[in-house]
């Protein structure tokens, strides 16, 4: 039985990590988003990011979903978060 406590709990980790670096790069994003050219370095640094698909996009995804629900976390809760800090973001300017 404890076996599978720490299996689960590190799966609950994975996927709670999963969600922080979503997080970020969707920060990261907007941080560079608004920008028409960006340096060289942050194309390279940042590349995947501004031509893949979007962070927005896994935060709607029903995958998202899943590991919310995996993981115990509130996938409306965060994407809340998420508007609340687009919408400071907003307000600041």
């Amino acid at each position: 039985m404890g076996l599978e406590n720490d299996q689960y709990s590190a799966h609950v980790r994975l996927w709670g990590a999963v969600i922080k670096l979503a997080i970020r790069d969707a920060r990261r994003l907007r941080d560079v988003g608004g920008r028409r050219e960006s340096p060289k370095w942050e194309q390279r640094k940042y590349g995947r990011l501004l031509t893949d698909t979007s962070p927005q996009e896994f935060f709607d995804s029903d995958w998202f979903e899943e590991i919310c629900r995996m993981t115990g976390a509130s996938p409306e809760t965060i994407r809340a978060a998420i508007r609340r800090a687009e919408l400071e973001e907003m307000i600041d300017d």
